[in-house]
């Protein structure tokens, strides 16, 4: 999931605990948060603001029908980290009687309900998305320095690893041209040649072999 964020828009999924969700363990499971996160939307500056109010929109018509009533009983707790998104998004759901299991990427999958629970599952979702979203800063396009920074990835440690793997990879484009394509239909990836053809098993241990995406800390610093 991480890697289709980030060359998405330089974003990932986001995750929140719907009120309701107080205790348990994902509302202790808050590791990282910033004091300022913590005070509503009221208190964030107008550009963090502008990112949130736009991220919870985007949520809306993902998650709710439009001739559904959006809840008024949800609001911002915390930013989170894209390594507790799954975890956190993934607690708060089942918190709320709904099966739900962090990947292995980073995402999560939520249990099949019947048709009658299907409007409460999806509320469900979208509380926790808007209590605890990523924070705004994964949610910006990447700067120029970010791009090169994905593609020497790709060129110098993705690349070798899927070969290692035995996968036959692409002769690269030059890297003007991978930052004139990124995040368009023409971007190349060094996954493009494993995309079909391995099962769900063959793709988890190839990811975690070798990660679709740089560590974060290359991409944004400590």
């Amino acid at each position: 999931m991480l890697a289709r964020w980030l060359w998405a828009v330089g974003m990932v999924a986001v995750v929140a605990l719907p009120a309701g969700c107080s205790g348990g363990e994902a509302n202790g499971d808050r590791g990282g948060e910033a004091p300022d996160d913590r005070g509503g939307v009221e208190q964030l500056p107008d550009e963090l603001r502008a990112l949130y109010e736009r991220y919870v929109e985007e949520k809306r018509e993902i998650y709710l029908e439009p001739d559904w009533e959006v809840p008024t009983d949800v609001g911002l707790v915390r930013f989170v980290e894209p390594d507790e998104y799954g975890r956190v998004i993934a607690q708060c759901v089942r918190d709320q009687g709904f099966d739900a299991t962090e990947t292995f990427d980073g995402g999560v999958s939520y249990g099949a309900v019947p048709d009658d629970q299907t409007r409460a599952q999806r509320e469900a979702i979208y509380r926790c998305e808007v209590q605890y979203p990523l924070h705004p800063r994964y949610l910006q396009p990447f700067t120029e320095d970010q791009i090169r920074t994905v593609y020497r990835y790709y060129v110098n440690e993705l690349t070798p690893c899927l070969e290692a793997e035995g996968f036959a990879v692409g002769d690269p484009p030059s890297e003007e041209t991978f930052i004139a394509t990124y995040g368009t239909a023409d971007m190349w990836s060094p996954y493009d040649s494993i995309l079909r053809g391995v099962s769900p098993e063959e793709w988890q241990q190839i990811n975690e072999r070798c990660p679709q995406e740089p560590p974060l800390e290359d991409l944004y610093g400590d």
